[in-house]
């Protein structure tokens, strides 16, 4: 390759420049930790860290488009795959696929995208150098390590909420600064774009981020894109966020920009935003307005944890301009999902494993329960009996055992502290929109999971005194209710917080997300095949890839351009992409159809 050679092939994992990760499990007690801490800083800091006036001063606005594909020919293909940097399995076998030359699609026969768009997200848990290496740019560069350098792919990205963590740093460096990543080579100067398509097509990248404002230079930089729209124009507008099902959630902030978008800068022009592109939710989704117009799709399965589909709105009331009274509303119906609702719903209820899929999580509220029945019972034994010995002489009386707790706790700072605690993360964590629903939600969780914690001490120091014979004084009973505290109560709590989640969500369906976060599941991922042919034809294809490759094997002896792994068990990984529905294709005078 005439600018950027063939890297040698590694031998080893040693040889390589980046480490495969694991998937991130959101609920490992560090990582929500970092991630309460990562939402207070970008909720104080955020916006003093945006970096986007400071690209735009130092890129003026040009007068002519910034990239032209218009003059390569009259055809052009296009990827977009979005929420990417997780586990390697799953991250790789997408970006495997992507890396193809070709790919037979339920009888098509399609290209590697001449430009590929990464529509956010580009990175979990943090927006770090390490964490862009390892989690994007290291398994990317696996899988293209060079490609031909008078067709070598290009590359635009958008930031999502995880890359801007650190302000857009780390993004900035790797995305605009003209860098390979493997075959890929990056071509934007900021964290938003405009490309000039063929057949009069247009391709805007939109960053709407910290609490979904337009900056004013970005907002400059598209009246000046728009400026060279024609009447009978179309675009492609992506963002990182699918703004219009948050919409019709009650969220409506972040879809007011895409309609300003459409109705102060593209509509004026005699143009048409016919497909809108976003990743954000990690699943397959795509709405048609009625009239076969507009449609809306969302592709996050670039290697994040899935997202489940079944509480996806079946139709969508979208205002042409919200921020005017008596404006035109819109509507969409969701067309297609992936995966199914059926499936969707399956998959949720494996919340029951919660404490198996998330020990450490059930360890750390085990743990709790530990500390707080310690703390009791020491400050119980000032008293003329102490705690445990409260509760062994009122085998089935409830109120009795209840006094039991209550009393000793009235003079026990610490273990008032503990509860507060407790019962205001159970509060906190509640995902409920109206605050009182969200108080009692809260308070119940964390009076369930108190109760539980009662009736289980109540029943182990039944078990130890009367049944195993130990001595509520001796030292054996404090090793053996440690060992059955971290056991039993693990298991026992993290049950109860599952539980939480499975029937919450019917009440509070934002929960649904924590289902899944909890999940982590890593099949059923997804990316889009796009399709400019020289009738001025838009056709997308949907990719969908049931079953993500978990058994990658570097291949040292493979040729200098050939991915690094293989699938040991697969001699063609990509007889793992199938169509999720049929091609959707828009002609050049008339509507979006399937076929």
């Amino acid at each position: 390759m005439a600018d950027f050679p063939c890297p040698p092939r590694p031998s080893t994992t040693a040889a390589l420049d980046f480490t495969p990760q694991p998937p991130v499990r959101w609920f490992q007690p560090g990582e929500l930790v970092r991630a309460g801490v990562r939402a207070v800083l970008g909720d104080l800091f955020g916006s003093y860290a945006d970096k986007r006036e400071i690209q735009a001063a130092l890129r003026p606005r040009p007068s002519q488009p910034e990239f032209d594909y218009a003059a390569d020919g009259d055809e052009l293909w296009l990827d977009f795959v979005a929420d990417i940097g997780d586990g390697f399995d799953a991250t790789y076998t997408i970006a495997r696929l992507l890396a193809e030359p070709t790919l037979s699609l339920g009888g098509h026969e399609t290209q590697r995208g001449r430009i590929l768009i990464m529509g956010g997200d580009e990175v979990y848990p943090t927006a770090t150098r390490r964490q862009y290496q390892d989690r994007s740019a290291g398994p990317y560069r696996a899988a293209l390590p060079c490609a031909d350098p008078a067709r070598y792919p290009h590359l635009f990205a958008l930031p999502g909420n995880h890359d801007w963590y650190d302000g857009l740093t780390s993004f900035l460096r790797l995305f605009a600064q003209d860098r390979w990543i493997g075959g890929w080579k990056t071509r934007q100067s900021r964290s938003y774009f405009a490309v000039r398509l063929p057949q009069r097509y247009w391709l805007w990248g939109i960053d709407i981020q910290l609490q979904a404002d337009m900056d004013d230079p970005q907002r400059l930089y598209f009246m000046e894109a728009a400026a060279k729209l024609e009447a009978g124009d179309r675009v492609i507008l992506c963002t990182a966020e699918p703004s219009w099902v948050r919409s019709a959630e009650g969220e409506p902030d972040g879809y007011r920009n895409l309609a300003f978008l459409q109705e102060r800068m593209i509509r004026p022009r005699g143009a048409e935003a016919v497909l809108m592109l976003t990743g954000d939710s990690h699943h397959y989704a795509r709405y048609q307005r009625e009239d076969g117009g507009q449609m809306l799709v969302t592709a996050g399965g670039g290697g994040a944890f899935l997202h489940g589909t079944h509480t996806l709105p079946q139709r969508l009331e979208l205002e042409r301009q919200p921020w005017s009274p008596g404006s035109k509303t819109e509507t969409f119906a969701c067309e297609g999902r992936f995966p199914g609702a059926r499936a969707s719903r399956q998959a949720a209820w494996k919340i029951w494993r919660f404490p198996l899929l998330n020990w450490n999580f059930a360890l750390m509220l085990g743990a709790f329960w530990l500390l707080l029945a310690w703390t009791l019972q020491s400050a119980s034994l000032r008293g003329t009996r102490s705690f445990l010995e409260a509760l062994l002489d009122h085998p089935d009386d409830v109120w009795p055992i209840l006094r039991a707790f209550v009393e000793p706790a009235i003079y026990s700072p610490i273990s008032v502290l503990l509860v507060t605690v407790f019962g205001a993360g159970c509060i906190g964590f509640c995902k409920a929109r109206k605050p009182l629903f969200k108080i009692a939600v809260g308070t119940l969780h964390a009076c369930v999971q108190l109760a539980a914690w009662l009736l289980l001490v109540w029943a182990l120091v039944h078990l130890n005194v009367h049944q195993l014979g130990v001595e509520l004084t001796s030292w054996t009973i404090i090793f053996l209710s440690i060992a059955e505290m971290l056991l039993i109560g693990s298991f026992v709590s993290g049950f109860l917080f599952g539980a939480y989640l499975a029937i919450a969500s019917h009440f509070v369906p934002a929960h649904f997300d924590d289902i899944f976060s909890a999940l982590g599941i890593e099949d059923a991922k997804n990316f889009l095949r796009l399709h400019i042919d020289r009738e001025g034809r838009l056709t997308v294809y949907a990719v969908g890839v049931k079953d993500v490759a978990h058994d990658w094997r570097l291949a040292p002896a493979a040729a200098p351009d050939a991915p690094w792994f293989e699938s040991a068990s697969r001699k063609n990984v990509a007889t793992l992409a199938k169509l999720i529905e049929k091609p959707i294709a828009i002609p050049r005078g008339g509507g979006w159809s399937s076929g």
